[in-house]
């Protein structure tokens, strides 16, 4: 079950938090993360599926900021993937993200996970986000 997925404490993450506002602060940050993955998803959508798991977290707070239209949702994993503090989101999703490019899994929905030893399959798939992608390959 997708709530099983061990996250990365606060701890873990918060010198890429530290670093990730050290420059410009708390607010501009999170205005010019949600301003950068919108125009990423502007030039290609199906690339939400980086975002794995913590897309729905990270679609909650570009929907809550008024930076993208949608009602599609996944509750449970949003607020398992969702930390109180929006930047650490931001910043865990990030470095998901990142992982995955690194890992060369890219231009997929499926996503895996070790839950104590057993293997666990993530699929993906935010209706709105597919209807934006298939709309822009006409």
């Amino acid at each position: 079950m997708i709530t099983q997925v061990q996250l990365p404490t606060q701890a873990q993450i918060k010198s890429l938090v530290d670093e990730a506002t050290s420059k410009v602060g708390r607010e501009v940050f999170l205005e010019n993360n949600l301003r950068g993955i919108k125009t990423m998803l502007d030039s290609n959508p199906s690339l939400y599926h980086h975002y794995g798991p913590y897309w729905w977290a990270v679609k909650g707070l570009l929907v809550a900021n008024g930076v993208l239209d949608g009602q599609e949702d996944e509750p449970i994993t949003r607020e398992h993937f969702k930390f109180d503090d929006p930047i650490y989101t931001l910043c865990a999703a990030w470095a998901y993200h990142q992982h995955q490019i690194e890992s060369m899994v890219i231009n997929t929905n499926l996503h895996y996970f070790d839950l104590d030893g057993e293997p666990y399959e993530y699929a993906l798939e935010d209706l709105e986000m597919e209807t934006w992608a298939k709309s822009r390959k006409r």
